[in-house]
This record gives structure tokens, sequence and C-alpha cells, in this order.
């Protein structure tokens, strides 16, 4: 009997963590981040790139904006190469929907994941590099 309690306590632990990931769609985006309605903005930290291909490319990183437009939140996440003599050249820019939840206070752990507050919950957006990014809640929230 305690076996099968055990068990059936592992199966709903599992579940509730499961449910706590998601998969957001990243979408190409024109919104600017230096646009009214940017109200949070963060680089992430930079990444050597060691490429034969590409040698003016010398270091990039992540800049993650957080826009409001009326009531809608979007995360705007640009990848941006820096080349010789600090040229800047941005790479990518895209848009993952967070509906109506307010956004606040981007912490960086690592080049492609970043802890922030979403709705008054903390989260880990991870994978950023992917066509869909990792939302994990985090416990405590």
């Amino acid at each position: 009997m305690n076996r099968l309690l055990f068990s059936v306590l592992l199966v709903i632990a599992g579940a509730t963590s499961a449910a706590d990931v998601e998969y957001l769609e990243s979408k190409p985006t024109n919104i600017a981040l230096c646009a009214p309605g940017t109200i949070a903005l963060s680089l992430g930290p930079m990444v050597e790139v060691k490429d034969s291909k590409n040698p003016n490319k010398l270091f990039w990183h992540y800049r993650v904006g957080i826009v409001v437009s009326e009531i809608y939140v979007t995360l705007v996440i640009e990848e941006i190469a820096i080349g010789e003599e600090s040229f800047r050249t941005l790479i990518s820019s895209r848009g993952v929907d967070l509906g109506t939840k307010m956004a606040e206070k981007i912490e960086w752990v690592s080049p492609t994941s970043f802890k922030f507050k979403l709705g008054g919950a903390n989260y880990l957006l991870s994978e950023l590099d992917m066509p869909k990014v990792k939302l994990v809640k985090l416990k405590g929230s």
C-alpha cells in the first residue's frame, strides 16, 4: 500500500512540475526597443565567437526588452553581433507575446536564459536561440 501511495505521489508531483513548463513561440517582430512603451531593457552576457567563416564577428549577445502597448505585453529578444571597433549589428529580433500579465526585473543567468517576474510570479526564460523559448515557473512563486 505504501509503495502504491508513493508511486501515485510521484506521478502527481511530476504532472505538477510539467504544468509549470511552457514553450512559447517567438516570432519575428518590428517592435523597436527604443519605442515608447519600453519599460525594461537588459543586455545579456557577451559570448566570444570563434568562427573562421566570419572573422569580423567577434562577440554576440542578446538584448531583451519588455514593451507594453495598451494592455498587451511583449518580450522582445534581439540577437546582436559585435565586430571590430565595437560595431554592432542586429542579427534578429523576435517577440514573445505575454498577454496582459505585467513583466519586470530581468536578471541574466546565462547568455541564453534569464529570470524575471511575470504577473507577480518568478519565471526562468531559456533557450533564447530556439524558435520556441522555454518558460519555467520557479518554485516558491
